[in-house]
């Protein structure tokens, strides 16, 4: 059976570890909204998503809808720092509203 893999933009809001290698990813992107994916052994030595897995991280992500819940299958990415925003000030504000966000 085949699925449909949708490509996106997003910001990593929260970082959630799972069982021993794998971890919960709270995405927000403009075409879906708020999302939660699992990322499978994206903890591991090997992982090419690890590095691109870090909190307030602009990345393009590759997700899948399973029965139960989201399914990332690839992610690419810039980090956001203080040099998007402006000044430190911004993003003190940019990371006020991500916390607002994220639950």
């Amino acid at each position: 059976m085949s699925y449909a893999i949708i490509k996106t933009p997003a910001l990593v809001l929260r970082i959630i570890p799972q069982g021993e290698a794998s971890l919960d990813v709270i995405f927000f992107t403009r075409s879906l909204g708020k999302i939660r994916a699992r990322a499978q052994s994206a903890r591991k030595h090997t992982s090419k998503m690890k590095s691109f897995l870090t909190r307030f991280r602009q990345v393009t992500i590759d997700v899948v809808l399973g029965a139960q819940i989201w399914r990332l299958t690839g992610s690419t990415g810039e980090p956001l720092n203080a040099g998007v925003f402006g000044s430190d000030i911004a993003l003190h504000a940019w990371y006020r509203t991500f916390r607002l966000i994220e639950f």
